[in-house]
Parts: structure tokens; sequence; C-alpha cells
């Protein structure tokens, strides 16, 4: 990754990213394929997923987002 970035190699990687609507989630960061060079991610890649794969992604990056609304009211 550091390579990647420190290079300008814009290769292929899975990476955190923030969606912003992709796989159908807005403000997440989740495990996707993304381009990634010297401007950080540049591209990130939605892969054909069965319905149940797209649910079972959905539910996971909603949950997630739930919990961490959970945690920052705390802060």
């Amino acid at each position: 990754m550091a390579e990647s970035v420190l290079n300008n190699r814009r290769r292929l990687l899975p990476a955190s990213c923030l969606l912003t609507g992709q796989y159908g989630l807005d403000d997440v960061y989740i495990g996707v394929p993304c381009i990634l060079g010297s401007n950080g991610v540049e591209q990130i890649f939605e892969l054909e997923l069965s319905d149940d794969e797209l649910n079972s992604l959905q539910t996971s990056g909603n949950f997630y987002k739930s919990q961490l609304a959970d945690v920052l009211k705390y802060d």
C-alpha cells in the first residue's frame, strides 16, 4: 500500500474505503477493491454480488454504522 501511494503505482488493492453510494452504502468505511495511488483512493470498484452477498454486506455496513454512532454518543 505504501509503495502504491509513495510511487504512484495506481495498483488495484483491497482497502478500507469511505463508501459514498457504492454497494448501496454511505458514510461507512468497508474493505473493497480500489485503485490506490499518490492521491490515495482514486477509484472504488463495485464487484458484481449476488443478492445474498449484497444484503450481507449492507447489513454489516449498517450494523457497523449504528455501533459507531452509539460509541460517538458517549464521546
